[in-house]
């Protein structure tokens, strides 16, 4: 299931005409149902969910360790949003300690 973010750099006339048509066109280029695509404009999510959408972005863990993570987080912010813990839906993002900046210096050689 695809998610689209747009961010727009002035405000958009028409949101809701705009997020309808990229979900209309991504679904037909994939040959799927609409409603397996979702649209989001400046973090929030209008079209194809009804759901909470979390990124996590943190450095890689062990699988064990992801999963409990995960799961503690999705279920704080199901919890916090009346929602049914599946109706939570996450992208775990690893970051390489490469690729992290912090306090003027790079976190790995």
């Amino acid at each position: 299931m695809p998610l689209i973010e747009i961010s727009a750099p002035n405000p958009v006339p028409d949101a809701q005409a705009l997020l309808g048509r990229v979900q209309r066109a991504g679904a037909d280029a994939l040959g799927c149902a609409l409603d397996s695509v979702w649209v989001a404009l400046d973090g929030k999510v209008y079209l194809g969910t009804a759901t909470a959408v979390v990124t996590i972005r943190a450095q890689a863990r062990a699988a064990p360790l992801r999963d409990a993570f995960t799961v503690a987080v999705a279920g704080e912010v199901a919890r916090a949003l009346g929602l049914p813990p599946g109706e939570v839906w996450v992208h775990y993002q690893e970051i390489l300690q490469e690729d992290v900046w912090v306090g003027g210096r790079w976190v790995a050689p």
